[in-house]
């Protein structure tokens, strides 16, 4: 007998596959379009609400740590309480916080909003994977469905900066989020309408322990990396955090072990080459994602560019995004996993390091043209290949948990990244100003540093092409 069944009273969907797919695929696109979007308003944000570096840090942060937060537990959400009532609350709390972002006056308003939104993105994203996985139960069919939401995905990623900044531009960066509202009331009133609602009665139970531990730990990490090295001295404020950060951490590691349904298996990481392929999305997400976030303030005030130009130079970090993930296929097989993602991340590594070069001498676009071209050709390349490989890792039957692994890993990493290079931008000099393009040299030299050692990392680790490891899992 199937777990899964429909909630009692709901309707089967009225619409064909193809709408399922392009409703619940649309649900997909708000989300990933927001977060790219939101990039290239920043500095707008920045300007108008008179927020420093961290300050500026602290908006993407927000919602990034409520996202990984809340992400842990919304597949458990959504088995339990349902898949389309999780995806349309989702809808909801993220609507009403794009409306909150949009009227926002002040930071910290700004701050509780994007919280609340990476709180409905969560749950969207979990919905939508859920209700895709359920509708379509034919592996061919199920291949298709999920081909069109990587394919949406990439779109979003690809246009978010160019519409973003183009929004922001000629209508302004409130309207950055107001846009989402319309198209949050389309997906509200259709996803009803394609995709039934189900469950599962035996859905694991939410490991709470390990929620508030991994929320204290990640979030008074970050404003460790932020705050901590601005006070001067051991203060308490700074003691506190470390302290909250190592005890949160302690606490996370022990609910996990001994937990009777932990939110991950810890006991994967004692595999070298696990540890390895999940040091990439980690790396990636420092050396490109985090860099996504500062590129347009470096390009604004510190090369001053306007923000419609901005939009179209940045689609030679993110457009790659949509274009080249098959090529990524093909390296893979052609050079095996061990080549692949260590060169992959020594590509963005260098793109960093080119990017550091262009800020050093004076914004030369030129060099931050060829450094955004190198991390977004590499990223596109390892992107959708690591979410792959990483499966092959474990059994099918913990497929779940490794997937868990992954996602908490990699946008664990974006935040904590853009803490850490967000730290590193505030000491370079005046924290208010940052007109000069030099500012922004320890940024990427930071970023391109971490990554090359992610990278070794990674070479390390990783079996040899042809090991037998690799062999055995269908690395290569």
């Amino acid at each position: 007998m199937s777990l899964l069944i429909r909630a009692r009273g709901a309707s089967a969907p009225r619409a064909g596959d193809a709408t399922t797919a392009l409703v619940l695929a649309l649900a997909g696109f708000i989300v990933n379009f927001d977060i790219t979007a939101v990039v290239v308003a920043m500095p707008a944000i920045r300007a108008d609400l008179g927020l420093d570096v961290s300050g500026f840090a602290w908006v993407m942060d927000a919602y990034s740590l409520a996202f990984v937060v809340l992400l842990s537990s919304a597949g458990a959400l959504a088995d339990r309480y349902g898949r389309r009532r999780v995806l349309l609350a989702g809808n909801l709390v993220f609507a009403l916080a794009s409306l909150a972002c949009g009227l926002a006056t002040d930071a910290v308003t700004l701050y509780a909003a994007r919280a609340a939104q990476g709180v409905g993105s969560a749950f969207v994203i979990c919905g939508c994977l859920a209700l895709l996985s359920e509708r379509f139960h034919e592996p061919a069919t199920r291949g298709r469905a999920f081909a069109l939401l990587g394919t949406v995905t990439g779109l979003a990623v690809a246009t978010g900066p160019a519409g973003g900044g183009l929004i922001a531009e000629y209508l302004g960066w409130r309207w950055v989020f107001l846009i989402n509202i319309p198209i949050c009331l389309f997906i509200a009133l259709a996803v009803p309408r394609v995709a039934a609602e189900s469950r599962n009665p035996a859905a694991r139970s939410i490991d709470y322990a390990g929620v508030v531990a991994l929320s204290l730990a990640l979030t008074s990490f970050v404003w460790f990396l932020l705050h901590g090295t601005e006070i001067a001295g051991v203060t308490i404020p700074v003691a506190l955090a470390v302290a909250i950060v190592l005890g949160a951490c302690v606490a996370f590691v022990l609910t996990q072990i001994l937990g009777s349904e932990p939110m991950l298996e810890l006991s994967l990481m004692r595999d070298p080459a696990f540890l390895g392929i999940c040091l990439v999305p980690v790396a990636l997400s420092i050396g490109y994602w985090s860099i996504l976030v500062y590129l347009p303030l470096f390009l604004e005030e510190g090369a001053g560019l306007s923000r419609a130009a901005i939009s179209w130079l940045m689609l030679a970090a993110t457009l790659p995004m949509l274009l080249l993930p098959f090529l990524g296929a093909r390296l893979l097989v052609a050079t095996g996993a061990r080549t692949f993602f260590a060169a992959g991340l020594a590509i963005v590594a260098f793109g960093c390091l080119v990017l550091a070069w262009a800020a050093a001498a004076q914004g030369s676009m030129a060099l931050a043209l060829t450094g955004m071209l190198a991390c977004g050709a590499a990223a596109a390349a390892l992107n959708t290949q690591v979410s792959s490989v990483i499966m092959t890792f474990a059994p099918r039957e913990r497929a779940g948990m490794v997937s868990a692994i992954a996602t908490i890993l990699r946008q664990s990493s974006f935040a904590a990244g853009i803490a850490l290079l967000g730290a590193s931008l505030a000491r370079s000099g005046d924290a208010t100003t940052l007109a000069d393009p030099s500012r922004f040299v320890a940024l990427f030299l930071v970023a391109g540093t971490t990554t090359l050692v992610g990278a070794a990392a990674v070479a390390i680790l990783l079996p040899r092409a042809g090991g037998e490891k690799e062999v055995e899992r269908g690395g290569a």
